[in-house]
């Protein structure tokens, strides 16, 4: 009896141990499997931040390269504005100076120069200003407007801003030959019309001061020893000396013709160049046995440029009370 109930407990023991092994498999399997997953999880989150960082490498080059066009877009956009602001054959030294008009043509007529001149200023295209004074019509002047230099099928002229009586505008050019042409534009009775003015290049500085002395020259002074330069036209007339106190370059000596008798001063043109001399000085004097002398308006004149770099025209008149000799400073169109 006792043998029996030690049996019975000893199989109970064995069958309770063998519940527990069961259960323990049981949890160290499920405790490996959530770890499985647990390392799953962890390899995905790994793939997905990797993806998130290819992602944002990815964005990051196409930013930097988005960044790279746009900075040589914006460059290619600069070199464009400075490529359109250069003007083939403009040269802002050609404009700035002093200019005095030579000639006017309206409708077809074309008159003197008169006294008129434009001033141009600035140091580039970007800050010219210009100003014009007609002493014959101070109605008309205007000053220190800007001036803007316009690109025409790779040529230029430029526009002042500025807008004068009758809605009138103003163009200006320089031609080929280093004349400037100004334009006046404005309507009459709904038609274009205007009026195209001449200017050459005025004063460079203060004319220097001088006097002209013009006398008949005796034939001992011919054959004596003084200096001198002559113009001999071949035709015997009397001699007649021209001496400027001062040394004068580019001298020249011409006949002269009236281009417009309602004047005063005829509209002066030079009409036959006779003479020219690169340097004349105070101890040499100009002899012509061509002088001479109008009833009206003058026939001869002569030019030079003094010693600051001034063009400067003389017409030569006789005054008919005692018949005295004169160079009077006079404006004449070459």
């Amino acid at each position: 009896m006792k043998k029996a109930l030690i049996f019975l407990l000893t199989l109970c023991l064995l069958v309770s141990f063998a519940a527990c092994a069961g259960d323990g498999d049981e949890s160290s399997a499920a405790s490996t499997g959530s770890s499985e997953a647990s390392s799953e999880s962890s390899e995905v989150s790994a793939e997905s931040s990797d993806a998130s960082s290819d992602a944002s490498d990815e964005s990051s080059d196409l930013s930097s390269e988005a960044s790279d066009e746009s900075s040589d877009a914006s460059s290619g956009d600069d070199a464009s504005s400075d490529e359109s602001t250069d003007v083939e054959g403009f040269d802002v030294s050609e404009l700035v100076g002093t200019w005095k008009r030579v000639s006017t043509e309206a409708e077809g007529d074309v008159n003197g120069g008169g006294s008129c001149t434009i001033t141009i200023a600035g140091t580039s295209r970007d800050d010219l200003t210009i100003s014009y004074k007609d002493n014959d019509f101070p109605e008309t002047a205007f000053g220190n407007k800007p001036l803007a230099i316009v690109e025409d099928s790779g040529d230029w002229y430029a526009v002042v801003g500025y807008v004068g009586a009758y809605d009138t505008t103003y163009d200006l050019s320089i031609a080929e030959d280093g004349r400037l042409i100004f334009s006046s534009n404005f309507e009459i009775d709904g038609a274009p019309a205007g009026s195209i003015e001449t200017f050459v290049r005025s004063n460079e500085g203060p004319e220097v001061e001088l006097s002209i002395e013009i006398d008949y020259a005796p034939d001992e002074f011919l054959d004596g020893d003084e200096p001198y330069v002559m113009y001999d036209s071949g035709e015997g007339y009397s001699c007649v000396s021209v001496k400027i106190s001062a040394t004068v370059t580019e001298f020249s000596f011409f006949s002269v013709t009236a281009t417009d008798t309602d004047t005063d001063d005829g509209g002066l043109e030079v009409s036959d160049m006779l003479f020219y001399c690169d340097v004349i000085t105070p101890d040499t004097m100009f002899v012509t046995d061509d002088m001479v002398f109008g009833d009206v308006y003058p026939m001869r004149g002569m030019s030079f440029v003094d010693e600051n770099g001034n063009t400067r025209y003389y017409a030569f008149t006789e005054s008919g009370f005692d018949g005295s000799m004169n160079a009077v400073k006079w404006d004449i169109a070459e």
